[in-house]
């Protein structure tokens, strides 16, 4: 009678085990599929290798803001605009008001907006080439055509808002405000197709055969700031234009540059 208790409290010890160490889970068939904690610890690593954020890549962020920097530099000594004199002497945040009080008086136009974007896309792609560890020849052929959709997804709106303001200042008269809130939004509207047709077309024909192109949908017209802001500032509507739109430039063109010195895919 003992060995018998004892047999029968060894078998139930044992089956406790198997439950505890094994994990369970409804195959494909209908039949159970055991998975042990090697596999599935296994199957984790795996998951999160996949699934982990990409650390910031601290020279592509320097290169695109050096590459976005630049142009502004020359924009401010070809118009003329200067900097206080003591301004190296001052607090860092006397020095930050300085610096966006001169870069507010920028007279923006569809080269200076376009020559701080290739600035910021150029840095960007520069400093992805001389830092990817990798060298893959594919990862080239991404940054090359992240670059040209970004190049005209800049460009074409740009230049057609441009076109369309320009017109609205020498011919509307009674509806000028209305048409200046227009502009924009048809620029942006048209130049954003325009822009990843033709750059879907450059990139299969000379980069990458193989590329299967950027389709633009209607949520990408919210995730584009870059063209929206650019829209506005050439606009130059007298609401908007009192708004400190012209200081998210720098950030969102150096952001471009990041994007596109980092795309692998």
């Amino acid at each position: 009678m003992d060995s018998e208790m004892i047999h029968n409290s060894q078998q139930v010890f044992n089956d406790f085990t198997r439950f505890r160490m094994n994990q369970t889970r409804p195959a494909s068939s209908g039949q159970t599929a055991v998975i042990t904690h090697h596999q599935q610890n296994t199957k984790n690593d795996e998951f999160l290798k996949e699934n982990k954020k990409e650390k910031l890549n601290l020279p592509v962020l320097l290169g695109s803001l050096v590459g976005t920097m630049l142009p502004i530099a020359v924009m401010i000594k070809k118009q003329g605009l200067k900097l206080p004199s003591d301004i190296k002497t001052k607090p860092f945040l006397e020095k930050a008001k300085d610096l966006y009080k001169t870069f507010n008086k920028i007279e923006f136009e569809e080269k200076e907006l376009i020559s701080m974007s290739l600035g910021g896309l150029l840095g960007g792609t520069l400093a992805g080439e001389a830092t990817d560890k990798e060298k893959n020849p594919q990862n080239r052929k991404n940054r090359i055509k992240e670059f040209i959709f970004q190049a005209l997804n800049v460009s074409i709106p740009t230049i057609l808002t441009g076109a369309l303001v320009r017109q609205v200042s020498k011919h509307a008269t009674k509806y000028k405000i209305p048409l200046q809130i227009a502009a924009p939004i048809i620029g942006v509207g048209a130049g954003m197709p325009a822009a990843a047709a033709i750059s879907n077309k450059i990139n299969k024909t000379f980069v990458d055969p193989e590329d299967k192109g950027k389709k633009i949908h209607p949520k990408n017209y919210l995730v584009h700031a870059d063209d929206a802001v650019s829209a506005l500032v050439l606009a130059k509507v007298p609401i908007v234009d009192k708004l400190p739109i012209k200081a998210i430039l720098p950030v969102i063109f150096t952001n471009c540059g990041y994007e596109t010195g980092t795309a692998k895919d």
